[in-house]
């Protein structure tokens, strides 16, 4: 019985020792464990491709790969609001992000930039982007990175505005409206397609 339990004991220890030798020579010998394919969630800004090449990922050891730097990485992206990693053995990510949108237009001589509800750079253009997005009038922008958040000359008018903006986009009303006029702090103006004029003044229920 004893003999039997000691062939027993010795087998286990050799499978044992097979299956970490196999996984050794998978992990270090092969690309087995390496990130090959990416699912990717709630993108409709970037295509999945764009996201994969932000992640830094592709081709990166699963077991070596730290997912807050992949989404560190994501995160950079002028895009990419947010972003959630988790590893799909052997050898895939899935990513669910949330993007930033483009919800206004200015232009600063020849050049186009593009903000979203936040005040985030998105995109600066020679050309413009070919959107129906609302353009701003009245203060001009003064400094503007994509990534970084634009500088205006009336900040706090120009926060309100984005916010109204924002809660035009989420409820589907953003295509609806053709400019924003800021003319003074407490002052503006929300210009539409069908050419009504909307005056704010002391703005205390944007979504109503």
């Amino acid at each position: 019985m004893k003999n039997r339990d000691g062939r027993v004991r010795i087998r286990v220890f050799l499978i044992l020792i097979a299956v970490i030798s196999l996984f050794v020579f998978l992990n270090f010998k092969t690309d087995f464990f390496n990130v090959k394919s990416i699912v990717v969630v709630d993108n409709s800004q970037l295509t999945i491709e764009q996201i994969q090449v932000a992640s830094g990922a592709i081709g990166e050891n699963i077991f070596a790969l730290r997912q807050k730097d992949v989404k560190a990485n994501l995160e950079l992206h002028p895009y990419i609001k947010q972003a959630e990693v988790s590893k799909k053995y052997p050898s895939g990510l899935k990513i669910e992000v949330i993007e930033r949108r483009e919800v206004l237009e200015i232009k600063d001589g020849d050049t186009y930039v593009y903000v979203d509800e936040e005040g985030k750079v998105l995109k600066v253009l020679a050309k413009p982007l070919g959107k129906k997005l609302p353009i701003l009038k009245g203060p001009t922008i003064q400094n503007y990175e994509i990534g970084d958040d634009a500088v205006f000359e009336n900040q706090e008018a120009i926060q309100t505005a984005l916010s109204i903006l924002g809660e035009a986009e989420s409820l589907g009303y953003l295509e609806d409206v053709d400019e924003i006029v800021i003319k003074g702090e407490n002052d503006l103006i929300i210009r539409t397609n069908l050419g009504i004029n909307v005056a704010f003044g002391e703005v205390d229920a944007i979504k109503y």
